[in-house]
């Protein structure tokens, strides 16, 4: 369940990975960090409570939604809350993409499509975890 303890080489290549992402796609290293303290406060504590408080708090103070909601979930799925609440913040992360616009401008100029993002994530989901019938009945959205 637990991460393990990184060594000084591993600590060096991972601040490596986020100086090129500070450099490169600012908001995913800021979203990155936000989402490796979540990791690392569930590894200390044993459970998903603080850790899903710092996750809903970094919902709204990075642009890089996606990143949050794909380790979250991932996170329910390893050892928390499970499908039940895979599930409902899959449906949370749509309703998200759906208020914020089909296709949105990124600082770095790039246009991001994160409603293809979730619906690649959602409907792997519930081909693992539900069944086809449940994934095409949300063909028209949350």
């Amino acid at each position: 369940m637990g991460m393990a303890v990184l060594d000084e080489a591993q600590r060096r290549r991972r601040q490596s990975v986020y100086e090129f992402l500070d450099a490169t796609k600012p908001a995913c290293a800021q979203a990155l960090r936000w989402c490796e303290t979540a990791r690392e406060m569930r590894r200390i504590d044993g459970d998903m409570k603080e850790a899903a408080q710092l996750l809903r708090g970094a919902l709204s103070c990075v642009k890089d939604y996606a990143s949050v909601y794909r380790t979250w979930i991932a996170m329910e799925m390893d050892g928390g809350g499970g499908v039940g609440v895979a599930r409902w913040l899959f449906e949370e992360w749509g309703t998200v993409c759906a208020k914020d616009g089909i296709l949105r401008k990124d600082d770095d100029g790039t246009t991001a499509d994160e409603y293809g993002d979730y619906w690649c994530a959602y409907l792997a989901f519930e081909l693992r975890h539900g069944d086809a019938r449940r994934a095409r009945t949300w063909r028209h959205g949350p």
